[in-house]
C-alpha cells in the first residue's frame, strides 16, 4: 500500500496513503476501518476547508496525475490527482477546452464533486454538468464506475456531493472545440473607480449575450486597488465593445489582450505559499449592487488588514459574475447540486499566518457574509425576483475550515435533494466512512484511536 506515519497530535498510529493506483485506495479504506481510523482524501492539494485533513488515514491521490485524451469523442480522462492547469494544458494541444476551474492549479476532484464553475460556465455550464463518469472507489472496497447509464443513481450523488459517496480516483469530462482565441486579462484601477465598476457588474448580466464573465476583486497590498478580471470567450472586437465602459475608465494597469485557453485559464493562479491559514466563504449576491455597500465592505477589509497588518494582506474580496442561463436552465433536482438559482457569488476569504490571528480573520469573514445575506434580502424587498428559499451557498467555497467551527448543515448545501442524497448514503455508504466534508447521517463524531 505505501503508507507511511506522519505527526498528529494525540495519534501516534495516523496514517498517509500515497496511492498509485485504486487498489491501493480500496485496500487503505478497508484497512481504516478495520482499525478504527477516519478516512479523509486529498487530490490536488488546493483546497482549505478541513476536509483534506484528519488524524485517521489519509489518502492521498496527488501522485495519481495521467490524462488521455479522445480527440474524436472530443473527451478527457483525468486521474483524480490532476489539476486543471494539466487538463488545459493536454486540451489545448488539440484545440479543445472543457469547463474548469478559474485557478489553474485547483485540483480537479474537489472542484468536480462539489459542483465546478469556471470561465467556460456561461457558455457549457457547470463542471458537473460536463461530467461523462466517474470511477469511485466505494466504502466496502469495490472500485465502481458511475455514469448516466451505469450506477445512474451514484452518478447522480457524485455530482454535487461525491466526497460523501467514495474516492474518485478518475474523471471522464466532455470538451469542446476552442481553437480560436480568447480575450482576456485584468484591469487594475484605484478604488476611485468603485462607483464605475458597481455600474457596470449592474448592467452586465443584460448586455452580456456573448455568455463571458468577470470578477471584481478587492484585494491587496495595497488597500486602494481594484482588479478587475474579464474573460471574453472570443475575439479582441467584441470583448472591447462589451466591456468597453471598464476600458474607458483610468487604469494603473492593464493586461488585456488575445491568448489562448490554457493561458487565460492561468491568469489567477495565486502566488500563495502553501500552508497558509486560510478560510473561505462563496455567499450569493444579485444585482442590482450599491456602490455604498460595497464600499462598506471594502472598509472592513481595510480594518481587518489595519489590525492584523501585514499578515492579512493576501485577504479579499471578489465578486464574480457568471452567465447563469445554461446553469440555471437545468433542474435542481437532476443531479445532487442544488446551487443553480440565478444569483451571482462572492468569495471571501481571509488569508493569514499567525495562529494569534485566527479569532478576527474568522469573524471578518462571518461578518462578511452576513452582510451579503442581509443585502440579498434587502434586494428582494426592493422588488427584485430574487429567490430567498434557493440554495444560496456555492459548497466549493464554504466555510467549514477549522475544527471549533460546527459543519454547515447540509440542507443548506443541497436543499431538496437532501432527502434523496440520505437515502443514497443509506446504501452506498452506511457506516459514514466517508465524513469529512458534509454530515448526511448526522450522529456523534467518532472517537478516533
Amino acid at each position: 500500500m505505501g503508507s507511511q506515519h506522519r505527526e498528529a497530535s494525540g495519534n501516534p498510529k495516523a496514517l498517509v496513503l500515497k496511492a498509485v493506483n485504486s487498489k491501493d485506495i480500496s485496500a487503505g479504506v478497508l484497512f481504516a476501518q478495520a482499525i478504527g481510523l477516519e478516512v479523509a482524501v486529498v487530490g490536488g492539494g488546493h483546497g482549505t476547508n478541513g476536509s483534506a485533513s484528519t488524524p485517521g488515514l489519509l489518502i492521498d491521490l496527488t501522485a495519481m496525475n495521467k490524462t488521455s485524451v479522445d480527440v474524436e469523442k472530443k473527451t478527457i480522462a483525468a486521474e483524480g490527482g490532476c489539476r486543471w492547469e494539466d487538463i488545459d494544458t493536454l486540451l489545448g494541444q488539440h484545440g479543445l477546452a472543457t469547463v474548469g476551474g478559474r485557478v489553474g492549479n485547483t485540483g480537479i476532484g474537489g472542484l468536480t464533486l462539489g459542483g465546478g464553475m469556471g470561465w467556460l460556465s456561461g457558455k457549457y455550464g457547470l463542471v458537473v454538468d460536463n461530467l461523462l463518469s466517474a470511477k469511485i472507489v466505494l466504502a466496502d472496497g469495490r472500485i465502481i464506475t458511475a455514469s448516466k447509464t451505469e450506477n445512474a443513481d451514484l452518478f447522480w450523488a457524485v455530482r454535487g456531493a461525491g466526497q460523501c459517496f467514495g474516492v474518485a480516483v478518475e474523471f471522464t469530462y466532455q470538451a469542446y472545440d476552442l481553437a480560436h482565441p480568447i480575450w482576456a486579462g485584468q484591469l487594475i484601477m484605484k478604488i476611485d473607480a468603485l462607483p464605475a465598476v458597481v455600474d457596470f457588474v449592474n448592467i452586465f448580466p443584460e448586455q452580456n449575450t456573448a455568455k463571458a464573465a468577470m470578477n471584481v476583486a478587492m484585494a491587496g497590498p495595497p488597500v486602494n486597488m481594484l482588479t478587475v478580471t474579464l474573460f471574453y470567450p472570443g475575439g479582441k472586437e467584441g470583448a472591447e465593445s462589451l466591456f468597453a465602459p471598464l476600458l474607458a475608465l483610468e487604469h494603473v494597469a492593464n493586461t488585456t489582450k488575445e491568448k489562448s485557453y490554457t493561458e487565460a485559464n492561468g491568469i489567477m493562479t495565486p502566488k500563495v505559499p502553501w500552508g497558509i491559514r486560510r478560510q473561505y466563504h462563496g455567499v450569493a449576491f444579485a444585482t442590482p449592487l450599491r456602490a455604498d455597500f460595497i464600499k462598506s465592505l471594502g472598509e472592513d477589509l481595510a480594518e481587518l488588514r489595519s489590525r492584523i497588518s501585514p499578515d492579512a494582506a493576501p485577504s479579499m474580496i471578489m465578486l464574480e459574475m457568471t452567465h447563469k442561463e445554461n446553469i440555471g436552465s437545468v433542474p435542481v433536482n437532476s443531479m445532487a447540486f442544488a446551487g443553480r438559482q440565478l444569483h451571482q457569488v462572492c468569495f471571501v476569504v481571509a488569508q493569514w499566518s499567525v495562529p494569534e490571528h485566527d479569532a478576527l480573520a474568522r469573524q471578518w469573514v462571518s461578518k462578511t457574509a452576513a452582510k451579503f445575506n442581509i443585502e440579498l434580502e434587502r434586494t428582494k424587498y426592493e422588488g427584485s425576483d430574487v429567490d430567498l428559499d434557493a440554495v444560496r451557498i456555492y459548497s466549493n467555497y464554504d466555510g467549514k475550515c477549522f475544527p471549533e467551527c460546527l459543519l454547515l448543515p447540509a440542507k443548506q448545501i443541497f436543499g431538496t435533494n437532501l432527502s434523496r442524497l440520505v437515502a443514497l448514503k443509506k446504501v452506498y455508504d452506511p457506516k459514514d466512512v466517508f465524513c469529512t466534508s458534509y454530515s448526511l447521517l448526522p450522529k456523534e463524531p467518532k472517537s478516533l484511536l
